[in-house]
């Protein structure tokens, strides 16, 4: 269950993609586990498309498009002191 880790995660660093219409993760879910993550830094950010839950598909290309904008604007924390870096 998503829910249970959520509040270990920062809700400023959280993208959802969602569809209105989805049959298999009603809204009430999605905005449940958007409201889950900590935020003490601010709320999660959730992208609703009017869609199912197949559906959604239609729109790909949009979704990768905000996707890749929001990694390249995102502020990325730097390691904590201690942590293994990928340049070792």
């Amino acid at each position: 269950d998503p829910l249970t880790h959520a509040a270990k995660i920062r809700a400023d660093r959280v993208l959802m993609v969602a569809a209105e219409n989805d049959e298999i993760v009603p809204r009430a879910a999605t905005e449940a586990l958007a409201r889950a993550f900590d935020r003490s830094h601010g709320e999660a950010r959730v992208e609703w498309y009017e869609a199912g839950h197949k559906t959604i598909a239609l729109y790909i290309r949009p979704i990768i498009g905000m996707v890749k904008e929001y990694f390249a604007t995102s502020a990325a924390e730097p390691p904590r002191s201690g942590s293994p870096s990928r340049d070792r």
